[in-house]
């Protein structure tokens, strides 16, 4: 389990893998303020901003987390990355070009999780506390897989707690792997050709590390990657000006 501590002030050091939690309503206006002083969002993050408030009525969580991912990215790289546009790769994963750090990120509810490590593969997933519409054996499956993840950690609390945990220890490695959610559920046995077999193997991609991470109460996040360091800290995205200026460095 890996758990949150307080806001760091540091830049990563090369060969870390760094965690950054965003709450999302505490840091937005923060966040816009900082993006109409010194914008860094590409031209295709605004469209999908616009595209998504068309749909939504007004939802701007995407782009508080955007603007949050494209910070903490500026925090390893630079301000050369500002309003670069990411690559996007055949499964839909976006990346930087090479030689620039690898990242990972999610959002649910009002929070997001971003993950940069120096290099891939590395995933990260964030699900928050929710009623789920899933019959029982589809949710009975989703634990074995996820479980299957993370063998020597058992999931727990009941059975919505329990599905979430699975799941975002799936997510996170489809993302570390490249491979989408699709992909791996099929690989996995939750659906597809293997649909009918409880006892499907895991999913055959690169050996990857899973652990669960231990966020605010109400969230649940796993991260993967080829190996993990024995403690890897959680750090919370800053949400005032002077604490988000140390944190750019």
């Amino acid at each position: 389990m890996i758990t949150a501590s307080e806001p760091g002030v540091s830049p990563p050091q090369p060969r870390d893998i760094e965690l950054v939690f965003v709450d999302l309503a505490r840091a937005a206006r923060l966040l816009d303020h900082t993006e109409q002083t010194t914008p860094r969002l590409s031209e295709a993050d605004q469209q999908r901003v616009a595209a998504r408030q068309a749909q939504t009525g007004g939802d701007t969580l995407w782009r508080t987390a955007r603007i949050a991912l494209r910070i903490v990215l500026e925090r390893w790289a630079g301000p050369s990355l500002r309003q670069r546009s990411f690559i996007t790769e055949a499964g839909g994963r976006p990346r930087l070009a090479d030689g620039l750090p690898a990242f990972s990120h999610a959002h649910s509810g009002g929070a997001a999780l971003i993950a940069v490590a120096p290099q891939d593969p590395i995933g990260v997933d964030l699900e928050a506390l929710r009623p789920l519409r899933m019959s029982d054996d589809r949710r009975m499956r989703v634990e074995q897989a996820g479980q299957r993840l993370a063998p020597g950690v058992p999931l727990s609390g009941d059975e919505t707690q329990r599905c979430l945990q699975a799941w975002v220890r799936l997510e996170a490695v489809a993302k570390a792997s490249g491979s989408g959610i699709g992909a791996t559920l099929t690989d996995a046995g939750v659906v597809g050709p293997r649909e009918g077999r409880a006892s499907a193997p895991a999913p055959q991609t690169a050996p990857l590390v899973v652990r669960d991470l231990l966020l605010a109460e109400g969230y649940f996040a796993a991260v993967a990657a080829l190996t993990l360091p024995k403690d890897v800290s959680i750090v919370d995205f800053p949400c005032e000006a002077a604490a988000l200026k140390r944190f750019i460095g």
